[in-house]
């Protein structure tokens, strides 16, 4: 299947309500909200692992991905594929529709992301295309320039929570089992053989999440802060952002 170009989609959304639903705790209750806008004939975007939320595989039209905390997807109905990479970022299996390149510099610290910089009309795609600003974050890098490409009047976003009370990541599908531990000391092990694309390739090939990451210290405060600055940003561009969930982050 040939690939997808920015052209290709550029205004595809016009007029539409996006929901956006990513993978933190208060993703549960994306249901709830689906229903309450369920008259508008919302569109629906997953974040990675959210696509997996049960419901929502069958109903995702746009899924977003990029290098990290990747898995193989199984699609009921095979939605839009767009994917956010690196150059210095691990390999990927997965296939997609549409790439774009995360510019990040090797030794590069938060005050030089997106969220930090607060340029948002640097980045738009007419500007610079699918070269990418480091965000931190899929959100910033990608999703909420893809949807205002797209011409979405309005986006709304459950589970989207930056991060969990002590400023780490959390996800709804986070658990502690023998199989888990298992697999810790085994990616340890190649990490330390530097033999990692071994334990890459087999995590991908059995449906388990491969290219683990976590988040930079001090990530959480410098996106909670750049929220009301997108938020106002994206208006300016005629596109709402309305946010539900209930991290403190997005209260600060």
């Amino acid at each position: 299947m040939s690939k997808k170009t920015l052209g290709d989609i550029k205004g595809c959304l016009k007029g539409r309500v996006v929901l956006v639903v990513s993978a933190a705790p208060s993703s549960a209750k994306w249901s709830e909200v689906y229903k309450s806008i369920s008259g508008q004939a919302p569109v629906v975007a997953c974040i990675k692992q959210a696509v997996e939320i049960e419901g929502l595989n069958s109903i995702c039209d746009i899924h977003f991905i990029n290098p990290y905390n990747l898995k193989k997807y199984k699609y009921k109905n095979k939605p839009l594929v767009i994917f956010s990479g690196a150059v210095d970022a691990p390999r990927v299996f997965n296939d997609y529709d549409l790439k774009m390149n995360v510019c990040k510099n090797k030794n590069a610290n938060l005050s030089e992301t997106l969220a930090s910089k607060l340029n948002f009309d640097d980045h738009l795609f007419e500007k610079s295309g699918i070269v990418r600003p480091w965000g931190p974050g899929i959100m910033y890098e990608s999703v909420f320039y893809t949807l205002l490409h797209m011409g979405a009047k309005k986006i709304i976003t459950v589970g989207w929570d930056i991060a969990d009370s002590k400023g780490g990541n959390k996800h709804f599908y986070d658990k502690k089992s023998i199989v888990d531990i298992v697999d810790y000391f085994f990616r340890q092990m190649c990490s330390r053989f530097r033999i990692s694309i071994i334990y890459n390739w087999v995590s991908y090939s059995l449906g388990r999440k491969y290219n683990h990451a976590g988040m930079v210290q001090g990530e959480a405060e410098v996106t909670s802060k750049s929220v009301p600055h997108i938020q106002s940003w994206l208006l300016s561009k005629g596109t709402e952002l309305q946010i539900i969930s209930d991290s403190k982050w997005m209260k600060l």
